[in-house]
């Protein structure tokens, strides 16, 4: 029986953080600066700081409180962090977990990707601090529905209403004709490379000169207002419909 995998880890308050956010719980069992348990549904997933017992030895304490000198003469002296190991974390609802994941914005997050080996099965890989990778999988709804992107569509439109001047009246007037064509399921289809167009022109203005310059070089002049956040998953969404009738 495996009891937990041990994952070596450098920054433990970092990787505290990371795997408090993932799991959404708190650990089981904390020795503060050494090892760290989480309940990982089936089975336990420990974090564990090598460094912790290299400081101890080196500090002068009396060692034989803490160790014999079978652990002293075997430890490890050299310890390689990330990409040791792949964690895979099974979900009930694939594609829920992934905007949960991306959300928190603990790590880096891949496109949901497709494998067919052994078995087909659809994955995205989460990274984290030490560069370890965690594939995430379950069932995925590999259709997105027209009906969720005339949502967002709406969500954009109506932006007006809040903020206006956030969108552009070019654009507004686009998303209003292509809203009102919308019920005709195949115009949809056949306007997705238009609207997609449309979208992109709209992102990512140049702020130079603007109140908002520094911020938006900081960002790596990704504009990550309301409007333009809701464009990128409008334009996500249309990826996937185009996947699902390929």
């Amino acid at each position: 029986m495996i009891m937990t995998p041990y994952l070596i880890v450098k920054d433990i308050q970092a990787s505290l953080a990371f795997y408090k956010a993932f799991f959404n719980s708190e650990p089981d069992h904390y020795c503060p600066g050494r090892f760290i348990v989480f309940n990982a549904g089936n089975t336990k997933l420990s974090l564990y700081n090598p460094q912790y017992d290299e400081e101890l030895i080196q500090s002068g304490a009396n060692l034989s409180e803490h160790f014999n000198d079978a652990y002293l003469a075997n430890r490890e002296n050299i310890v390689t962090y990330g990409n040791n190991v792949v964690l895979n974390i099974g979900v009930d609802d694939l594609t829920a977990e992934y905007k949960r994941v991306k959300a928190l914005g603990i790590g880096a997050v891949t496109d949901m990707m497709y494998i067919n080996i052994a078995a087909p099965y659809w994955c995205f890989w989460l990274t984290d601090p030490d560069g370890n990778r965690i594939e995430v999988t379950g069932a995925y709804k590999q259709q997105v529905t027209t009906e969720e992107l005339v949502t967002e569509i709406k969500k954009l439109t109506n932006l007006e209403n809040e903020h206006p001047g956030l969108v552009s009246r070019p654009l507004l007037k686009f998303l209003g004709e292509w809203l009102n064509s919308s019920a005709d399921r195949e115009n949809i289809a056949q306007s997705l490379p238009e609207l997609r167009a449309a979208l992109e022109e709209g992102l990512d203005v140049d702020f130079t000169g603007t109140q908002w310059e520094a911020e938006w070089l900081a960002d790596g002049k990704v504009c990550k207002c309301k409007a333009c956040t809701i464009a990128r998953d409008c334009i996500s969404l249309i990826e996937e419909i185009g996947k699902a009738v390929q």
